[in-house]
């Protein structure tokens, strides 16, 4: 991932789209199976549509900020709008349409390992992998997912580290952050800066599964996940009242979208994100379900 982010190469959208049709592939693979399993074995788990709905009890709520880190990362594409013809017909259409896809295919994926793994034995770590396992045994078809879902892992990598990359760079140009991320800018304007810290940090953080102690090294996953969930969550609170402010100061200026809202009905609509982040917050924090 450091070695693209040092190359242009990160600008290009082969490496998104690799990753997406391999994930798209794996989903229909996996959703495929899961019809073939249930038919021929019996399905583990109770498929009826109400099942997929949320139960709306203290056992979801306590995933609800996993629910929410999942739709993060839309707004990134923004940052890619110089290389857009037409960022205000491309944006809105790749957030709808993508976020509808992104919905039936999980959806048909979820229904794949529930065809085959009971809900209450999922894996929280392996749960995809093992569905797979239960299926199809360690044939050709498990092998190929095992490899083509490690290298949707390293284009997620890769992709977060372009967008972030370049937002550090950004802010720390305007002073919003220290100078080290606006540094050492590559002759084809690449934050090297910012991507020599980024590869730092990681490493080091990545050194704690390393700890010969089960306790740490076997939870430094979910350790490093939870604090990154909260972290990711807080920083979008600023957003809101930072869209609020610019329109306020620099009302003229002319803009691709445009508010639906004004003045206290403004307010209001910027109030409620920011409310449902920090009860995510607090949902992740704070262990809802009673077997916790």
């Amino acid at each position: 991932v450091v070695f693209l982010s040092f190359s242009k190469v990160s600008d290009s959208a082969w490496i998104l789209n690799l990753a997406a049709v391999l994930k798209v592939g794996i989903a229909l693979v996996l959703g495929c199976l899961g019809i073939w399993f249930g038919v021929t074995y019996g399905f583990a788990n109770d498929m009826s549509p109400e099942t997929f709905l949320p139960a709306f009890d203290t056992n979801s709520l306590t995933y609800l900020s996993i629910i929410l880190f999942n739709f993060m990362g839309f707004e990134v594409i923004c940052t890619m709008t110089d290389d857009m013809a037409d960022p205000a017909r491309d944006i809105p259409k790749a957030i709808i349409v993508g976020g509808l896809s992104i919905a039936v295919i999980y959806l048909f994926a979820g229904f794949g390992i529930g065809a085959a793994v009971p809900a209450d034995s999922i894996d929280p770590d392996y749960g995809m992998i093992v569905a797979v396992q239960t299926m199809v045994g360690d044939s050709m078809i498990f092998k190929v997912i095992c490899i083509a879902f490690l290298i949707t892992l390293f284009a997620n990598m890769a992709a977060w580290s372009f967008g972030v990359n370049s937002v550090a760079r950004y802010a720390a140009e305007h002073g919003n952050m220290p100078k080290v991320f606006a540094s050492m800018i590559s002759d084809d304007d690449m934050p090297n800066g910012a991507n020599l810290v980024n590869a730092v940090v990681a490493s080091l953080v990545l050194c704690l599964q390393l700890v010969p102690i089960d306790a740490i090294s076997n939870g430094v996953f979910w350790m490093l996940f939870g604090t990154s969930v909260v972290f990711l969550l807080l920083t979008y609170i600023p957003m809101f009242p930072a869209f609020l402010n610019l329109r306020k100061n620099d009302p003229d200026r002319e803009r691709i979208f445009t508010f639906p809202f004004k003045g206290a009905m403004m307010k209001v609509m910027l109030a409620i994100p920011c409310i449902e982040l920090i009860l995510a917050i607090v949902a992740t924090l704070v262990p809802l379900s009673a077997a916790e």
